[in-house]
């Protein structure tokens, strides 16, 4: 048997099978890559329901300091949160990363409220509005 066109052949069928099985599958995301998920009703469901878990209320906002607890079942992260005032998203210096369940969390504010304007923080689950001090 004539060895190099049997490697050649074999070279070739795995060169096939694999390009085969990439169009099959498509790219697959490499470490650090996110995931993307197909928008069915199903995981829209899904998506839903962890929101629903993500509920914040603003326990305080007076001056720097905006006093947020997580009244929802599951943690949330602080870069989940948007602090909005009427000059719109404000950057917040948070006292943690997260708000476990039940827990509260404190953003510090790089410009204080003003006292009577309104403040709303919003999460995945909902927002919450209220009145600085």
């Amino acid at each position: 048997m004539n060895y190099p066109i049997a490697a050649a052949v074999v070279a070739l069928l795995a060169i096939v099978l694999v390009v085969g099985i990439y169009s099959y599958t498509g790219p697959q995301p490499s470490l650090g890559q996110q995931v993307q998920t197909v928008n069915t009703p199903t995981t829209q469901v899904v998506a839903q329901n962890i929101n629903q878990d993500k509920m914040i209320t603003i326990e305080s906002a007076s001056g720097s300091s905006v006093v947020i607890s997580n009244s929802g079942q599951s943690t949330i992260y602080t870069s989940e949160l948007n602090v909005y005032t009427p000059g719109g998203m404000q950057p917040c210096a948070w006292s943690a990363g997260y708000v476990a369940s039940r827990s509260r969390v404190t953003c510090t504010l790089s410009t204080p409220c003003a006292r009577g304007t309104a403040i709303r923080v919003s999460a995945p689950g909902n927002s919450d509005t209220v009145i600085c001090e």
